[in-house]
């Protein structure tokens, strides 16, 4: 398994939303190996969910019914698994 991207102030992120599109694109590259597309089916929200700092849900939405959710586990602060809903 590849190393996980390290979330810290150096990377000079100016949001959490920087932090969340950095974290979807190393989930995307993981689970799909580099394919484009973490979730192919069309959506226009994405609700995150956190544990402390920790990015562990982002339901994916189209017109308010979810279409596709992400599970990130954790272990300390090491990403152990991903999960994806269909």
């Amino acid at each position: 398994m590849p190393a996980p991207i390290p979330i810290t102030p150096t990377n000079h992120l100016k949001s959490i939303d920087d932090k969340l599109t950095l974290i979807l694109a190393a989930l995307n590259t993981l689970i799909n190996n580099g394919s484009p597309g973490l979730v192919t089916v069309p959506y226009d929200q994405i609700v995150t969910s956190y544990t402390g700092t920790q990015l562990t849900q982002a339901v994916y939405k189209e017109a308010g019914v979810t279409v596709a959710t992400v599970t990130m586990t954790y272990v300390g602060t090491q990403l152990t698994d991903t999960v994806r809903v269909p």
